[in-house]
């Protein structure tokens, strides 16, 4: 046995509980509000660390809520300031982290009955250059709809006791600009895009000095330059190249990048864009490949997209940041102006004849209510004298107009329909 774990049996110790487990279980286990309290208890309040026997885990904390009435919007807010600050020291020592919160909370209906929920979310990247105060406030907002939702479903079950919050910081590594991938024929044979062969992690630096090499721009010896090796401050940035670090580079070098990505039927859709193009301008593609990243110029956007967007041969005007199209400059200009407040790109995609009906799918996000009421009118339908009307304008000729005399409702509840049934005439 080493560090806690015997490699003969293949259980872990836990130093909290001093219990064996599995490996098959640490996720289960380290999940128990048991486990929580008993590392509390050795390591003090606060955000404590929390050792983790889960693979994919950098570290896990956890903060007790030690107030018994507290609601929990003011527990989160009491507690928002110390988890900012955590999670920006995670992502100065590992320069890029997926982490995600889970609260859990008691519950109770009536006397005897007692439950321990807890609400969590998906896992949220964080890299150095991201707002960590803006993806706090997303997870707490996840948290908050969780918990409606299971109050709303739950039949009566009342908040008796915020528990605490666990923090779990996950690996994350992302990915980066390097060697070379073949394009898919049907971008290919556009022959829209210059795909520079590299065998190195410098295809960024091809894709932005593409636009200057005249003949074979996919041949890497062209690139061996005194002109290329000075053009721009290459050495601004990192390489491999993460797509958060290209704003860098922009301005650095006073030049505008619009990024741009394959979805799985090879379509382009934008991934970043600029609100104003610069006279030096680049449109490039980003591909992937089982955890492989490369960028690709685009030689002539409109090439390749007007194929995308419709069979007409006509030219077209194109917003890069979310693909709607105009046949002249001046509603794409008038559009633009409008576009770029929307926040971050978008590709609006109608459905095909296949997908072609709206349907309601994900009941499980649906809130019951209380009761529904149904209503049913009866009308007599009564003459209506009016004037001639107007022959140099457009008009409406009434003719009749419904008077109710009686009607009917009925009430819908959950259990089942209302005993009572009115009918007034």
């Amino acid at each position: 046995m080493k560090d806690g774990y015997d490699a003969a049996l293949g259980r872990q110790f836990c130093t909290y509980c001093e219990i064996y487990y599995s490996t098959k279980e640490a996720n289960q286990h380290e999940n128990t509000n048991a486990h929580r309290i008993n590392a509390v208890n050795q390591l003090g309040r606060g955000f404590v660390e929390i050792e983790s026997a889960i693979q994919s885990r950098i570290k896990t904390f956890w903060v007790t809520n030690d107030e018994v009435a507290i609601d929990v919007v003011s527990f989160l807010e009491k507690i928002k300031e110390k988890l900012v600050e955590k999670i920006n020291e995670q992502v100065s020592s590992n320069n890029a982290i997926k982490f995600n919160v889970v609260l859990i909370a008691k519950f109770e209906k009536g006397e005897n009955d007692k439950l321990d929920a807890s609400f969590k979310m998906g896992n949220r990247r964080v890299l150095q250059a991201d707002n960590v105060v803006l993806a706090i406030e997303e997870a707490y907002a996840t948290l908050l709809k969780e918990k409606s939702e299971f109050q709303a479903k739950g039949s009566g079950w009342a908040l008796a006791k915020v528990i605490g919050l666990e923090l779990r910081i996950n690996k994350y590594i992302p990915l980066r600009g390097s060697t070379y991938i073949e394009l898919p024929g049907k971008i290919k044979n556009r022959e829209a895009i210059v795909n520079v062969k590299n065998n190195d992690q410098f295809c960024f630096r091809y894709a932005i000095w593409a636009k200057n090499i005249n003949k074979n721009p996919q041949r890497v010896s062209k690139y061996r330059t005194n002109e290329f090796d000075n053009g721009y401050r290459w050495d601004c940035i990192n390489y491999p190249v993460e797509l958060h670090e290209i704003s860098k580079f922009e301005r650095v070098n006073n030049i505008s990048i619009n990024v741009f990505g394959l979805d799985e039927k090879n379509n382009i859709y934008p991934i970043k864009t600029v609100d104003t193009e610069l006279s030096d301008h680049r449109d490039l593609l980003y591909i992937t490949n089982d955890g492989t990243a490369h960028y690709c110029w685009f030689k002539d956007f409109q090439r390749l997209i007007h194929h995308q967007i419709t069979k007409n041969r006509y030219r077209i005007y194109i917003c890069k940041r979310c693909f709607v199209h105009y046949h002249n400059k001046e509603k794409l200009e008038a559009h633009k102006v409008l576009c770029k407040d929307t926040g971050i790109p978008s590709k609006i995609v109608l459905p095909d004849e296949t997908e072609k009906t709206l349907k309601f799918t994900h009941v499980n996000h649906s809130f019951r209510v209380s009761f529904v009421v149904y209503e049913d009118f009866e009308c007599l339908l009564q003459n209506v004298s009016t004037c001639e009307p107007s022959s140099h304008a457009s008009y409406t000729y009434p003719i009749q107009r419904h008077e109710p005399f009686s009607f009917c409702y009925v009430i819908i509840t959950p259990e089942g329909r209302f005993p009572s049934t009115s009918s007034i005439l």
